[in-house]
């Protein structure tokens, strides 16, 4: 069921939530938009980035990071709506982003790299090189380990104090773009070869396969261990139940590609789209 629409000038490409009435967004116009989701209105506009906004992350509830195809990383006041820091090393559009505390995040760029990065000193103090084609998606599994899915069809496990992948997962048959963690053990990838995967970090394996998809698997969202949302370039969402591996309902509203998710709650979420909007979505 889908509750609320708010409506954009240009392509909706990523979002990241700050509270339950809160969010921010980036587009393709290159501006950053913080939105009031009761009010159903765009409250403050952060400029700054030479292109697209591809991806962003909540530090605190006053300060974010945004990732551009102008190669660089900015860090952001809320209050002040301001640009404090601009994080410069990568040489090609930076697709993502993934926080580790409060004074570190690291970034996956199109360059093939991945950097780790002191807010304070405002520097790289790392670069985990290994893939082979751009890196679209990270996630974090504990405060030394993460993961990354690239254009190379892989996921790599990285352990952070030694700087190298320790483990390479294998089974996706396209570009790897989005990623979302269970546990410490477990976590879910979604792909241009249109499926989901379910996989065991210690055994490096898959799982499992969720199928239904037509088109690209753009981005993932879980709520809990057993619910995830997947949004697609075929227009939709799905709801799948994990433990079974079924799908138990498709959202069908957007008019275009489905480029990001995140839940609200454990009933509520978030879809930006190309279609220049966001649609908030009651579960049940």
């Amino acid at each position: 069921m889908n509750k609320k629409d708010l409506r954009l000038t240009d392509m909706v490409y990523c979002l990241a939530v700050l509270d339950n009435n809160t969010f921010i967004s980036g587009s393709y116009d290159e501006t950053i938009k913080l939105w009031n989701i009761e009010k159903g209105i765009s409250t403050k506009n952060f400029q700054g980035h030479g292109s697209w906004i591809y991806c962003l992350a909540v530090l605190d509830n006053n300060t974010f990071i945004s990732g551009s195809a102008d190669e660089t990383i900015k860090l952001w006041n809320i209050d002040k709506r301001i640009s404090t820091k601009t994080f410069e090393g990568h040489t090609a559009s930076v697709y993502c982003l993934a926080v580790l505390d409060k004074n570190t995040f690291i970034s996956g760029s199109a360059d093939e790299t991945i950097k780790l990065w002191n807010i304070k000193k405002g520097i790289s103090t790392k670069t985990f090189e290994g893939h082979t084609a751009s890196v679209y998606c990270l996630a974090v599994l504990d405060k030394n380990t993460f993961i990354s899915g690239s254009a190379d069809y892989t996921i790599k496990l990285w352990n952070i104090k030694k700087g190298i992948s320790t483990k390479t997962f294998e089974g996706h048959e396209k570009s790897v773009e989005c990623l979302a963690v269970l546990d410490n053990n477990t976590f879910i990838s979604g792909s241009y070869d249109e499926t989901i995967k379910l996989w065991n970090s210690d055994k490096g394996i898959s799982t499992k396969t969720f199928k239904g998809h037509t088109n690209w698997v753009n981005c993932l969202a879980v709520s809990d261990n057993n619910t995830l949302i997947s949004g697609s370039r075929d227009n939709t969402i799905k709801l799948w139940n994990i433990d079974t591996g079924i799908c138990t309902f498709t959202f069908e509203e957007h008019t275009n590609w489905v480029n990001c998710l995140a839940f609200l709650d454990n009933n509520t979420f978030i879809s930006g789209s190309r279609d220049y909007t966001f649609k908030l979505w009651n579960i049940c």
